[in-house]
């Protein structure tokens, strides 16, 4: 389900689900969500400006299913400015959330934008991407504040 854009007061909103079966209905505590709903929301994003930039949050799982959407909802605000993908709120992040990242990158730097990512202490996400050297190739912050307020690369 795509809801957006939506304007709010001068802020921009963009919030996407990507709804997925739940393969785990099945287990006793009801699987991923408890809800036991065969389609249960993995990953959701909601992008909103603020200032010159856009703050992309993004929950649930970036896998296999559902890295294609978490990199196209975050490349679809990539138009030369600063974004950031905060990622705090994920449960999960496999190789092809990885590859999504950079994915984001290069497209970022083919657009001229600057995207940084906010992990704040989430080991779901800080070990994968130290383990496979990914960190090295990201602008990683632990807080959305420093993230925003930041000077661009190369800027003065």
């Amino acid at each position: 389900m795509v809801q957006g854009p939506v304007k709010q007061s001068a802020v921009f909103f963009l919030v996407q689900e990507v709804a997925m079966p739940d393969v785990c209905a099945d287990a006793p505590d009801g699987g991923g969500a408890g809800t036991g709903d065969p389609f249960v929301p993995h990953l959701t994003t909601a992008a909103e400006a603020r200032g010159d930039a856009v703050v992309v949050h993004v929950t649930g799982e970036i896998d296999a299913e559902t890295a294609a959407e978490f990199r196209d909802a975050v490349t679809r605000v990539l138009d030369g400015r600063l974004v950031v993908v905060v990622l705090i709120g994920v449960a999960f992040l496999g190789s092809a959330g990885l590859a999504a990242l950079l994915g984001i990158r290069d497209r970022a730097v083919a657009s001229g934008a600057v995207v940084r990512f906010v992990v704040g202490g989430n080991r779901v996400v800080i070990r994968p991407l130290a383990i496979t050297g990914v960190a090295r190739e990201l602008e990683l912050y632990d807080e959305l504040g420093p993230a925003l307020r930041d000077p661009a690369p190369g800027a003065a």
